[in-house]
């Protein structure tokens, strides 16, 4: 059984360890005080449909961590300190039904992350309360940007191997049939290292761009 520790920070600067499992379903950390939390553990918890971090001292909080948490139905952050909260990780979360913020609080997205998913969270209910920004983070967010520089870094070391002046025609058509292959193994072993290292917004993006280069790549016949 997989477990994670989350610490929660207070203002005075104490800590608690929360233990988590993989099988927690719930998690109230409601009218606890805290000031600081980091949600990265609870990418361990996939079956995770409820957390409740209202009515505490939070100012910020990174959401990315809950794209891992496929089953999450409820987000409760009222009442906390929060003047911006950046929703586009929630995308992932097609069973999410309730987000809960307080009506100051500014809700951004990423417009290009919502239009090329081809399913993922309704925002509806969310917009009916709060305004809604899309965002436009291109050098950030784009994963079409990650996958031309991956492409480009592989094209470069395929091409000095497969260099020839004879049969040139035949050369390069062996050599972007060698390219797709790597695109895709590098996206994979990027995206390992991303989850390794807990960094989940560039695995969104990673993810993101090994979907788009399947989806555009011609049938062989």
């Amino acid at each position: 059984m997989v477990e994670a520790t989350l610490l929660c920070r207070f203002r005075d600067d104490s800590g608690e360890e929360v233990h988590l499992s993989e099988d927690t379903h719930e998690l109230d950390l409601s009218h606890r005080r805290i000031s600081e939390i980091d949600l990265r553990p609870l990418a361990k918890c996939e079956n995770l449909e409820v957390l409740d971090l209202s009515h505490n001292l939070i100012k910020e909080i990174d959401l990315w961590p809950l794209m891992k948490c496929r089953h999450l139905r409820q987000l409760r952050l009222r009442n906390n300190q929060l003047k911006r909260v950046d929703v586009t990780p929630l995308l992932d979360c097609p069973q999410l039904k309730t987000i809960d913020i307080d009506d100051t609080v500014e809700i951004v997205a990423n417009y290009d992350m919502r239009t090329r998913r081809m399913r993922g969270l309704s925002l509806e209910e969310l917009r009916s309360k709060h305004p809604l920004r899309w965002r436009f983070d291109s050098e950030t967010m784009d994963p079409l940007i990650e996958v031309e520089r991956i492409r480009n870094k592989l094209f470069t070391e395929l091409n000095e191997i497969y260099c020839s002046p004879d049969n040139r025609q035949v050369i390069h058509a062996e050599l972007m049939c060698r390219l797709q292959s790597a695109l895709e193994d590098a996206l994979r072993r990027e995206m390992a290292n991303a989850e390794k290292t807990e960094n989940y917004k560039r695995l969104y993006v990673l993810q993101r761009g090994l979907e788009y280069i399947r989806q555009n790549t011609p049938v062989a016949r």
